[in-house]
């Protein structure tokens, strides 16, 4: 992803938008490019920031929470990798089994124990 495409993006990521492809090139991009990850911030910031203005006595730390919430979208990623090779190695065993089966079923069958 380049920095106009992550630019374009934004808003979409903010509003948790982005598929589970997009969301992880634009993670991916965020981690290398320190000005899209200022530009992130700020739009994140300035968004959390007009929705706590009808708070009264509200003190909130919006950086800390941009990063918290960076953090648990790049976690997000993460698990749904590790779930996909999970399903894979699954569905792996579970066909190299069935064949298994089927061999030694006809080895049964017509050959004999």
């Amino acid at each position: 992803m380049d920095c106009i495409t992550f630019n374009k993006d934004i808003i979409a990521y903010l509003d948790g938008e982005l598929s589970d492809e997009e969301l992880n090139d634009f993670l991916h991009h965020l981690e290398g490019c320190k000005s899209c990850a200022e530009e992130l911030e700020i739009n994140y910031i300035v968004r959390e920031g007009v929705k706590l203005l009808d708070r009264k006595n509200s003190s909130y730390d919006l950086s800390s929470a941009f990063r918290q919430n960076t953090k648990e979208n790049t976690n997000y990623i993460k698990n749904k990798k590790i779930l996909i090779r999970a399903a894979y190695a699954v569905g792996t065993v579970a066909f190299w089994a069935l064949l298994a089966s089927v061999f030694i079923f006809f080895r049964i069958m017509y050959v004999g124990v």
